[in-house]
């Protein structure tokens, strides 16, 4: 079972497994480019307080909501309604 709690000892200073560099790495990436760094696959609470302690600014995954189909998202008002429209023709 997954349960954090070695997310403690991951997270204690100078104990950070060098898996963790990239994702402080594209977190910096994206803060310098005035965007946000989204963490996908965040499956169970665990995950997602590891994204939080990362400091990642969004998360997606099973989680947090099953998939969506892009009528059901536009019917919730989570997504414009002109996806999927086909494009204009371009002069």
């Amino acid at each position: 079972m997954n349960d954090g709690s070695g997310l403690e000892q991951l997270l204690a200073p100078g104990a950070l497994h060098p898996l963790f560099q990239p994702i402080f790495d594209i977190r910096r990436l994206a803060r310098t480019c005035e965007a946000r760094a989204v963490a996908e696959g965040v499956e169970l609470e665990s995950d997602l307080r590891l994204v939080a302690e990362l400091g990642v600014d969004l998360a997606q995954g099973y989680f947090l909501a099953t998939p969506l189909a892009a009528a059901e998202l536009v019917a919730r008002g989570l997504l414009g309604p002109w996806v999927g429209a086909t494009p204009s023709p371009q002069p």
